[in-house]
């Protein structure tokens, strides 16, 4: 049992309730962020039945107060901040002359404002205590155009420039910062989508959390700064 704390935003569903559900039965204390309330505590009642640590904090990570008030409980309650797994993700499609202001902000607001403002408020308990492991769960996207994906791929590009340039700020002070990039992935991120692959071609997200898991068990004096995780085939 690690007795480590670790905060997941988009908790509530697909990759990161996979990961809830690993690192729980890791011995990790959880804080599980999420807007949608009643799934969140429902994932919390399912940790909680198998014998795992968990709370729940719901919060819309593009809004600071909420934001810092999710980290603000997870010391409060647990007295430490040991992880941080950013993984909550918001999509659209279409070409950009069709698109809206409305979709461009709330795909950028939760992608990368939101990113920034969870590292924000995780590093500053991290550093107090010289140690901590952020993981941001990015997307192939990050490195690859897909046309109609405009918000899209421009949140995980600028996400991926941040996560590389905190992971340089930070990593001479104890912190580990880690990219994770998966490839297409079955998680209800494609519900509306009108590209989804088949989901049998898809990576199952419990592959995508054992990756988070396989980033924060690296020994000492190591650290994984980047993962690409992709399905057989390839880019979808």
């Amino acid at each position: 049992m690690t007795g480590k704390t670790a905060v997941i935003t988009g908790a509530s569903r697909g990759i990161g309730l996979e990961t809830a559900r690993l690192l729980a039965r890791k011995g990790y204390r959880l804080v599980l962020a999420a807007r949608s309330e009643e799934p969140l505590r429902a994932a919390v009642q399912e940790i909680e039945a198998a014998g795992g640590s968990a709370m729940a904090c719901p919060a819309d990570i593009a809004v600071e107060s909420q934001v810092e008030r999710l980290v603000a409980r997870a010391l409060e309650v647990c007295g430490r901040l040991d992880v941080l797994v950013n993984n909550a993700g918001a999509s659209t499609g279409g070409l950009i002359h069709e698109s809206s202001m409305e979709e461009w902000d709330r795909v950028i607001d939760t992608n990368l404002k939101g990113m920034y403002l969870a590292c924000k408020y995780a590093l500053g308990p991290m550093l107090a205590e010289g140690r901590g492991h952020i993981v941001n769960i990015l997307s192939i996207a990050a490195r690859t155009a897909f046309p109609g994906s405009a918000a899209y791929c421009a949140s995980k590009f600028g996400a991926y420039g941040l996560t590389k340039v905190l992971a340089e700020k930070v990593r001479r002070k104890g912190i580990h910062v880690t990219a994770l990039l998966p490839g297409a992935t079955d998680t209800p991120l494609w519900d509306a989508s009108p590209f989804k692959p088949d989901p049998a071609r898809m990576i199952p997200p419990a592959r995508i959390a054992e990756a988070v898991l396989f980033a924060l068990e690296q020994p000492e004096g190591v650290n994984t700064d980047e993962l690409v995780v992709m399905p057989p085939e390839g880019v979808l």
